[in-house]
């Protein structure tokens, strides 16, 4: 199915996790779960457990620099003052901008805010949910 909808190979399916990846509904929010390996019989293995009548959507990557952007606007509306951003990314989303030549811009306009320690990660954790390919971001007045 999979396949079929975004219009690449089966054997691509993994290598298009940067651009499509699948999200897994919650309520009315969707968590990204990045693909990880397909299986003999073609069957998706992710790094965030999909369970059977799941709600699953194919997602499409946004303007990630306007999304930074949105962001970073957000955090500065809602803290007064800014001590420390400490930033969690996947992994994934290193790979995404380093091959997009993006990261050092994205480390600098995270740096913009004030002192900021980022940190690459494996997946994260917000709230009660595992989270790919996703920033989680605590600020601390």
């Amino acid at each position: 199915v999979y396949s079929k909808e975004i219009g690449i190979p089966k054997e691509k399916i993994v290598d298009n996790v940067l651009k499509n990846p699948m999200g897994r509904a919650v309520g009315e929010e969707v968590f990204i779960s990045s693909m990880m390996s397909l299986t003999r019989d073609g069957a998706i293995l992710n790094y965030k457990r999909i369970n059977k009548n799941d709600c699953i959507y194919f997602l499409t990557l946004g303007d990630y620099p306007e999304i930074e952007q949105e962001t970073r606007e957000q955090i500065r509306q809602e803290m007064g003052r800014i001590s420390l951003v400490l930033s969690i990314d996947c992994i994934y989303r290193y790979v995404l901008y380093d091959g997009e030549n993006y990261f050092s811009t994205y480390a600098k306009d995270m740096a913009s805010l004030g002192n900021h320690l980022g940190i690459v990660g494996g997946g994260e954790q917000y709230n009660n949910q595992h989270v790919n390919q996703t920033m989680v971001c605590a600020v601390f007045e």
